[in-house]
């Protein structure tokens, strides 16, 4: 099982996620808020880990926002 960050969100840096208004944004942020939601009652003791499956979906959400928000602000994107 990943190992899950020292901090209030699933990835370091900002603890919410820029918003690009992509058409579903909607279902990123609310992924988004059920994994912070998850962590947060596993380390108090009162519910299951995240899944790597709902870390690593986290991580792609994170990326395609990260990713739109370049191109939307005429950012080159790296690579």
């Amino acid at each position: 099982m990943p190992a899950i960050p020292n901090s209030t969100s699933p990835l370091a840096g900002d603890p919410t996620p820029p918003q690009t208004g992509h058409a579903d944004s909607a279902a990123r942020e609310q992924r988004y808020k059920t994994l912070v939601e998850k962590i947060a009652a596993h380390r108090q003791g009162t519910g299951p880990a995240p899944t790597a499956a709902e870390l690593e979906q986290c991580q792609e959400d994170q990326a395609f926002t990260l990713a739109m928000g370049r191109l939307l602000g005429g950012t080159s994107l790296p690579g």
